[in-house]
């Protein structure tokens, strides 16, 4: 069945678009075409390409599913007939349910069988109508925007016109000139699908076992190459209830601060990488660390320096062991939280089929279950 598509532009076009949108009939769409562009300006290219992945299906749902074609609704549409259609795409399409609430916008209940892609998809269809109603190519209210919160923004862009006409162009706050503007406390969504887990609750695993089981996986992998740094990640991972980013970015200098002992100081979220809290792990945690230090790292490391050669050219001033990384791949370069993931714990939560669902942690600290700490399992990020 036809369907829309896109593709990269080609090598030596000097047409300015990123990507080339066609229709299920292979004519150039050029709004979604524009809509890609755009969206490759605001976001990155890999967003604006996800971006146009999620909502093509549904205009090529829109253009060929039975009921549409008879009701002649298409993309352009008054904004009550896109979303009627957005919400017969979204229950029979992607399974979710929609209620109507009294203040004028749906609840989106994700089922069972919900595809993952939804919040993409209401994100990139939003910013899709936002784009063309800038452009002036929709000429409704957004679709995916709450009645209200449209007329309130529309009004109030028009009083801040009207205050302005006349006036001396107001300078911008970073200048330190003029007051900052009063923004409300608490900006609640504007969206008119409000998806069910909007507000991310936790859901907490305190099982003794899981670090055996996660480890016992991680043996199963057969590794060699890196297992000890690994098995040391991930103790400290169940040992402090730190996020893996924080665990992965770690420093030697960060470790030496506390004299290479049960502490180590640690960056936190929304620290711009300021070393603000300290994390505390089991003295056998310290021992399999030094062990890995000096087995395993120093296999990869440039100097093939041991902990007691960076010790000993740090009393010396003769290295700043803040610029020694305490991961090491086996490229020689800083163990990354994703590498970390791929390489290890997804692979170590498939063969522990109990937790398989922790493939989806570490979007918030993993928490240490001996301490009845939050295993945190993060759902829809």
């Amino acid at each position: 069945m036809s369907s829309y598509w896109f593709t990269s532009r080609p090598d030596g076009l000097e047409h300015g678009h990123p990507f080339l949108v066609f229709d299920c009939q292979d004519r150039l769409h050029l709004p979604l075409t524009v809509f890609g562009k755009e969206a490759n300006a605001r976001l990155s290219p890999k967003t604006a390409q996800t971006y146009l992945y999620s909502i093509l299906p549904w205009f090529t749902w829109l253009e060929t599913d039975v009921w549409q074609v008879r009701a002649g609704i298409t993309w352009n549409a008054p904004t009550l007939q896109v979303q009627q259609a957005v919400e017969d795409y979204l229950v029979s399409k992607l399974q979710c349910k929609v209620q109507p609430q009294r203040q004028e916008w749906k609840f989106v209940v994700i089922t069972a069988g919900t595809h993952s892609t939804l919040r993409v998809f209401l994100a990139a269809l939003k910013l899709f109508y936002q784009i063309m109603a800038l452009r002036g190519t929709y000429v409704f209210f957004n679709p995916l925007v709450e009645p209200i919160s449209a007329t309130v923004a529309a009004v109030e862009a028009r009083l801040g016109n009207d205050e302005r006409k006349g006036a001396i162009p107001r300078m911008p706050e970073q200048s330190g000139v003029v007051e900052p503007e009063k923004r409300p406390r608490h900006r609640l969504s504007d969206s008119y699908f409000k998806l069910e887990h909007e507000v991310w609750k936790p859901q907490i695993v305190d099982d003794p076992k899981l670090p055996g089981l996660i480890l016992e996986g991680g043996r199963q992998l057969a590794l060699k190459q890196t297992r000890q740094r690994d098995e040391v990640v991930t103790w400290l991972l169940f040992d402090t209830g730190a996020r893996v980013s924080e665990v992965t970015g770690l420093m030697l200098g960060d470790w030496v601060a506390h004299g290479t002992h049960r502490k180590v100081n640690a960056f936190n979220k929304g620290s711009f990488g300021r070393r603000t809290k300290v994390l505390t792990f089991a003295d056998d945690t310290v021992i399999l660390l030094k062990r890995y230090f000096d087995e395993e790292r120093i296999r990869f490391d440039p100097c093939s320096y041991r902990l007691e050669d960076y010790l000993r050219l740090a009393k010396s001033k003769q290295i700043d062991l803040q610029t020694v990384p305490l991961f090491l791949t086996t490229q020689q370069t800083p163990l990354t939280p994703k590498e970390y993931r791929e390489h290890y714990w997804n692979p170590a939560c498939l063969q522990t089929p109990t937790y398989n669902w922790l493939i989806l942690v570490f979007g918030e600290p993993l928490g240490n279950p001996l301490s009845s700490a939050p295993v945190k399992q993060v759902l829809d990020r």
